[in-house]
């Protein structure tokens, strides 16, 4: 394998240019392209694994998860994909740019290609870029250093992540939860294996499954000493659940039968829509924004 830190740029940038260039070409509308971003957004900003690894991490370990074999199933907990990854870091880069300096990731992108790509040598770029060929060429393009470094500190060596939502109200775009009525517990996804009711993936970690100790290939026997015999009696327990509200869960672990109290929370899902689906009106200021983005030159 020939490691890599800067997937995240190579492919990730990519997964972002990739449904906003169909956008601009008017070949999807804009209620497509914010449900395509939306679920981006939600997938990265709700993501466990980047409590374990920032995108340049990530980045390192793909020889491990992308196409490759290995003795042990990834888990999905602790890895988070370097394409949304990466994607989710130029929507914000995007916006910074425009908010802070009056341009864009086009013009980065532009600047990149003339500073390590243009000038070829035997069919590859003559300079191949690094991580710090990234940081100076955006340090070079916005004029501030300072403003490069704790990009590249925070969101690229580092797992943090701003508050999209006044980035993206600049648009006249609205973040918000998707359903905050919706319980969620830590995951919906179940198996019947040997007529048992299993977890089909890990809970998210921190959430109600999670602190009751279960984990993928645990069965659920009883939700509100209810039993659990099959995807429609956990589906019909899901639905009878609300946020805040207690419930009794029995359970098989490796260790044996076990009984615990849970108590759902809020769906942390996110959706991204208009300002005016959501019953507002736009500024003018917010509806050149969103043209100057969202639509070709």
């Amino acid at each position: 394998a020939d490691p890599t830190p800067s997937l995240w740029f190579a492919e990730g940038f990519t997964q972002y240019y990739g449904p906003l260039a169909i956008h601009r070409a008017g070949e999807s509308t804009l209620e497509a392209f914010l449900a395509s971003l939306g679920g981006t957004l939600d997938h990265i900003v709700n993501n466990a694994g980047r409590q374990y690894g920032s995108p340049q991490e990530m980045s390192l370990r793909a020889q491990y998860v992308d196409a490759a074999t290995s003795i042990d199933p990834v888990n999905e907990r602790i890895f988070t994909s370097y394409y949304p990854y990466g994607a989710v870091l130029a929507l914000l880069l995007d916006l910074k740019l425009r908010e802070r300096f009056g341009t864009d990731l086009d013009a980065y992108m532009r600047h990149m290609w003339k500073r390590n790509g243009a000038t070829q040598k035997n069919y590859a770029p003559a300079k191949p870029y690094t991580p710090a060929d990234l940081e100076a060429g955006l340090a070079e393009l916005t004029g501030d250093r300072a403003f490069a470094k704790h990009y590249f500190d925070d969101h690229v060596r580092g797992s943090n992540l701003p508050d999209f939502a006044p980035l993206l109200a600049q648009a006249g775009l609205v973040l918000r939860q998707a359903d905050a009525a919706r319980p969620w517990i830590g995951t919906a996804r179940i198996v019947v294996r040997g007529g048992s009711v299993q977890l089909d993936e890990i809970p998210y970690p921190g959430s109600p499954l999670y602190k009751a100790g279960l984990d993928r290939g645990d069965t659920i026997v009883a939700i509100d000493h209810k039993p659990i015999a099959s995807p429609a009696d956990w589906s019909a327990a899901l639905a009878a659940m609300k946020p805040g509200q207690p419930v009794a869960i029995g359970f098989k672990t490796r260790a044996g039968a076990g009984t615990a109290t849970i108590t759902p929370v809020a769906d942390p899902k996110l959706s991204l829509t208009t300002l005016e689906q959501a019953g507002g009106t736009p500024s003018a200021a917010q509806l050149a924004f969103r043209r100057a983005w969202l639509t070709r030159d």
